[in-house]
């Protein structure tokens, strides 16, 4: 006999995804400047393929035959909730917080549930809707920290609109899951979104590994131009041209003012290029 109800049993791996899950928004920003977004999406999900694929290899051999004909829909949720979903998470961490992206986060059922009444024309039960409005307070009081003043001088970062836009692709591949075949193994059926999905990022990462570095010269292919002399117009209008100036007052003032104008004389030896 067991010790939980399946349905105990359910809210407490809901729970556990939920913790596990918050690490991804302390990993996003933890490691912003040492990796890409788009290479720490590709770390994270060849460990996920990698580890779940001897749990479900062998189901999805079996299982491929059954999305004949959904394949479109099948590619589409990969490359919105594996492939652009977390690559969006980790460019959020480059300009916003942890504390931030987890709290943006929590608004996730709410899309989902205003996409799927709008789009789909689902109506929410009065329990699920003073769920989510108790959800929606909830974010509201832990973004503004119960202060209205705070609420109403918000500032969203370039981050935040990143993890906004992850929340609503999230929400859109949530519910596409309703198209799986339901003759296929969910496992299987995960593993099935995980590999597109990493195949996907391979593709990014190939393109801005071959594409990317064409616009700029590498530092050391650019030839040095030495600079033989340097004067300072601006000062000279300043001064109104005048000789009863002294060389030392002048290089005081011009140590102390910034110029606005300069004339650069150089020379460049015979056959050379020089990139100014």
């Amino acid at each position: 006999m067991p010790i939980f109800s399946h349905t105990v049993t359910g809210y407490l791996f809901a729970l556990l995804a939920t913790v596990v899950w918050s690490g991804n928004f302390v990993v996003a920003r933890g490691l912003a400047g040492a990796l890409s977004p788009v290479e720490l999406s590709f770390w994270r999900w060849s460990i996920a393929f990698l580890t779940i694929l001897p749990f479900a290899g062998r189901s999805l051999l079996r299982s491929l035959p059954l999305v004949r004909g959904t394949w479109g829909k099948v590619i589409l949720m990969a490359l919105l909730g594996i492939t652009c979903f977390n690559t969006f998470i980790y460019q959020a961490g480059h300009t916003t917080d942890a504390t931030n992206m987890s709290l943006l986060a929590t608004a996730s059922p709410i899309v989902m549930a205003a996409i799927a009444h709008l789009f789909l024309r689902e109506r929410l039960s009065r329990f699920q809707f003073f769920g989510l409005c108790g959800a929606l307070c909830g974010v509201i009081i832990l973004v503004s920290r119960g202060r209205l003043g705070t609420l109403l001088g918000l500032r969203f970062a370039q981050g935040d609109l990143w993890m906004l836009l992850s929340v609503f692709l999230f929400a859109v591949y949530s519910l596409m899951l309703r198209c799986r075949p339901k003759a296929f193994p969910q496992k299987a059926f995960l593993a099935l979104l995980i590999g597109i999905g990493v195949i996907a990022v391979i593709i990014i990462i190939i393109c801005v590994f071959v594409f990317g570095g064409k616009e700029s010269k590498p530092a050391q292919e650019t030839p040095t131009v030495p600079i033989t002399g340097l004067s300072d117009t601006s000062n000279k209008q300043a001064q109104g041209d005048s000789e009863s100036t002294s060389n030392s007052d002048s290089q005081t003032q011009q140590s102390s003012v910034a110029p606005t104008k300069a004339t650069f004389t150089y020379k460049v030896a015979s056959g050379s290029s020089a990139y100014i």
